[in-house]
């Protein structure tokens, strides 16, 4: 045996003694512990030894985490805002469910060199979540108005006193990235983190700030001039009353093709027909009646037919009725 060999021999094999002994002892402390040494959950610590333990003081630091604020800034403005007001919704379970099964599946190799790289360089799960949409459009509309502010177009508002259209002049303004502020928000969130959300503003120019004014407005008061309209359903029908119509009327920027250039048009929002046309469905509803029949000695004495149920269609409903107006 060369000297190289017996000297590469001499410091290999203690390594190897010293390796085998690290991973076996680590994959020993690994399986006494729910989650992986090494591993945080959302930014904590874990030493939990069973699952529910980590879950309870997961659930404590997450309802702390909720009633706690964070600011977000631009280069001009700032806003304070409490994590509860977007509506963040917490997925314990899944992240829960990741977490324990990391480093623990698969074949016993790649579980031990998963659970070293974790052990040494350490590694941070954050949790799984996301937002409810209707109370985070909210958010964005009415909280973070201080640094986002959309441009508005050219318009007109229903004046029920002076019964006409009273014209909206085209505002600029200045907006925020909504896809960058939630990418960073998630981020943050994930992390149970209140790290300061940084953004930059950004010019929003008007789409519409003179052109079919006048045509939109024209539009819209022929709408109206038309009117009473009826509507008929199964077995019901009713005038739309004036208000109502007018509280349908929509002034929305519209591109021309030939032109390449946007202009105002007046439209019927199906949306606000649509909630006015839930208030009415119950009512305009029939739910279906089964045959029904008596027998006395052997023979039918009373028979009543199966009657047909009937649902209003809402959503195609405020579609024709937008469209036929």
């Amino acid at each position: 045996m060369t000297h190289s060999i017996r000297k590469f021999i001499l410091i290999a094999v203690p390594i190897i003694f010293i390796g085998t002994i690290f991973f076996l002892n680590l994959n020993l402390i690994n399986k006494e512990q729910i989650v992986i040494k090494g591993l945080r959950v959302a930014g904590m610590v874990t030493n939990e030894k069973t699952k529910e333990a980590l879950k309870n003081r997961l659930e404590e630091k997450i309802e702390k985490y909720k009633n706690s604020d964070i600011l977000i800034k631009t280069d001009t403005d700032s806003v304070l805002v409490s994590v509860k007001s977007m509506g963040p919704i917490f997925d314990i379970d899944s992240t829960l469910n990741e977490a324990v099964a990391m480093g623990k599946e698969g074949r016993l190799i790649k579980k031990l060199l998963y659970q070293a790289k974790i052990f040494i360089f350490k590694s941070d799960l954050p949790l799984s979540i996301s937002f409810d949409r209707n109370i985070m459009a909210y958010f964005i509309s009415n909280k973070l108005s201080d640094i986002h502010n959309p441009a508005k177009n050219i318009s007109f508002i229903y004046d029920f006193d002076e019964k006409n259209f009273e014209f909206s002049s085209a505002q600029e303004g200045r907006v925020i990235d909504i896809n960058e502020f939630q990418n960073k928000l998630l981020k943050n969130v994930g992390k149970l983190s209140l790290a300061t959300i940084n953004l930059k503003q950004y010019k929003d120019e008007p789409l519409v700030t003179s052109a079919g004014a006048k045509e939109a407005k024209n539009q819209a008061e022929r709408m109206i001039a038309e009117g009473p309209y009826t509507i008929k359903t199964y077995d019901n029908s009713w005038e739309i009353e004036k208000d109502d119509l007018i509280s349908w009327i929509d002034f929305k920027p519209t591109f021309d093709i030939a032109s390449k250039k946007y202009y105002l048009k007046a439209t019927v929002s199906q949306a606000r027909v649509q909630n006015y046309l839930t208030s009415f469905a119950p009512g305009l509803s029939l739910l279906p009646t089964n045959a029904e029949f008596e027998m006395q000695e052997g023979s039918v004495v009373a028979f009543n037919l199966s009657i047909p149920g009937y649902q209003l269609n809402i959503a195609q409903s405020a579609h024709n009725i937008a469209n036929a107006i």
